[in-house]
């Protein structure tokens, strides 16, 4: 059975497809002593100050390549979206 996409699922699949075509996918892992975290603490939370972190430290971790310029733009505020799936689609 097929079904055709509509609404908020088209245009996940449309921008996932975008990104997949113009985005190199990259890996980046690295060890973190997370024993100084206070307890209960949301993972989320600190997951997105080390984050946050790492881009202040690496600003290249927080950049936009222009495919077409062949320029890369560093940006001095840090941006950070969350992806959650819900039963109408990805957010």
């Amino acid at each position: 059975r097929t079904e055709s996409l509509r609404g908020v699922r088209r245009a996940m699949a449309n921008a996932m497809s975008q990104s997949h075509a113009e985005v190199v996918p990259v890996t980046l892992m690295d060890d973190a002593d997370i024993q100084a975290w206070p307890k209960g603490t949301d993972i989320t939370a600190r997951v997105l100050r080390a984050i946050v972190h790492a881009c202040r430290v690496e600003p290249a971790l927080n950049a936009h390549f222009d495919k077409n310029n062949l320029e890369i733009t560093r940006f001095g505020e840090i941006n950070i979206g969350i992806a959650m799936d819900s039963k109408d689609g990805l957010f």
